[in-house]
């Protein structure tokens, strides 16, 4: 069975607050529907490098101090999807978003879990709420 993997998560700024992306309305997957940026991995890159690389062709922000906090993975049509998800602060706060998502707004972790309707990350919203894992990327 093929394996494939990638990485999402949470992106803080220097006022604790994290980027909600909206996916684009011409979307194949969750038109419209709110979501954190990441994608898939190529071939031999490691996740937190995969992570960096997605956050900024989704919006141009460059990341540092990536962390993986925690992994799922689900087979789906015969391939096991191995996601990773982590979390990483910005100093620049000026987005410049990709054709896949429409718009950004940047939330607590406390809204961003209320607006988003993909239990899969509002799940790892929560687990990282209920284990304090962004801490040191809100203060």
């Amino acid at each position: 069975m093929k394996t494939t993997y990638g990485a999402k998560g949470l992106v803080f700024n220097s006022e604790g607050k994290a980027l909600l992306l909206k996916r684009s309305l011409t979307d194949d997957i969750r038109p419209g529907d709110f979501d954190l940026p990441g994608g898939r991995t190529d071939k031999g890159e490691a996740i937190t490098d995969t992570f960096a690389r997605e956050v900024f062709e989704e919006t141009g922000l460059v990341v540092k101090d990536v962390i993986i906090v925690r992994a799922n993975s689900a087979v789906v049509d015969n391939t096991n999807r191995v996601w990773l998800f982590c979390v990483a602060k910005t100093d620049n706060t000026t987005v410049a978003l990709s054709h896949e998502h429409d718009a950004y707004e940047w939330h607590t972790l406390e809204s961003m879990r209320e607006l988003m309707s993909y239990q899969y990350i509002k799940d790892h919203i929560t687990y990282v709420l209920m284990n304090n894992l962004a801490e040191d990327y809100t203060k």
